[in-house]
């Protein structure tokens, strides 16, 4: 399914959401798409995009049927890295009835700043939403050292543009910088533990 949703450009909007269209529009279980995928017989990229309230009405109770979750607003988190971190703010702000926590890890935001913030002006959080927002001093725009704690890159003015503003709104925000972090899995896969702490412990 990865190598399908890489050769077709679709990687942007997630594994999770191509698949619960597909569910959408073809009324296959996630495991019947991922067949059909690897049988040649279904193409994610010549599917009609549904709206995303749609796809999440189709995973999210999928998911909670098939698996052992607490499916409640309370413990459900979004999480993405790169594009998947912008969806993740979208997530939580748009659908913040739904998602009470979201984990924002080297977001591609600096190209959408305003409409960002337009999303972020015109929603209303709930006060116990959680925000986690990180990026890696090595892929910080504009950065002096980058292997010293950021607070003068274009990255970090990004990120604090949008923690101030959901800080405003009510949230618990935590910023991060990872030192001597760059824009790949390898670093992104030490930073779970620490969003998992804010995000439920902390």
């Amino acid at each position: 399914v990865v190598d399908h949703l890489m050769e077709n450009s679709l990687l942007p909007m997630g594994a999770a959401w191509n698949i619960g269209n597909a569910m959408i529009e073809t009324g296959l279980d996630p495991q019947g798409v991922a067949e059909k995928i690897a049988a040649g017989e279904l193409d994610l990229s010549k599917i009609p995009a549904h709206a995303d309230a749609e796809v999440r009405a189709a995973v999210k109770p999928y998911v909670d049927a098939n698996y052992r979750t607490l499916p409640d607003r309370k413990n459900t988190i979004i999480a993405g890295s790169s594009m998947g971190g912008l969806m993740a703010i979208y997530a939580a702000v748009h659908y913040n009835r739904w998602f009470s926590k979201a984990a924002c890890v080297s977001t591609a935001m600096g190209f959408c700043m305003r409409p960002v913030m337009a999303d972020l002006r015109h929603s209303a959080l709930s006060p116990d939403t959680r925000v986690y927002l990180s990026w890696g001093s090595r892929e910080a725009h504009g950065i002096k050292d980058p292997e010293a704690d950021d607070r003068s890159s274009k990255t970090y003015s990004w990120n604090k543009k949008v923690a101030d503003h959901l800080a405003d709104s009510g949230a618990a925000v935590k910023m991060h910088c990872q030192i001597g972090g760059g824009h790949c899995e390898a670093d992104w896969e030490q930073l779970v533990p620490t969003f998992m702490n804010f995000l439920w412990t902390e």
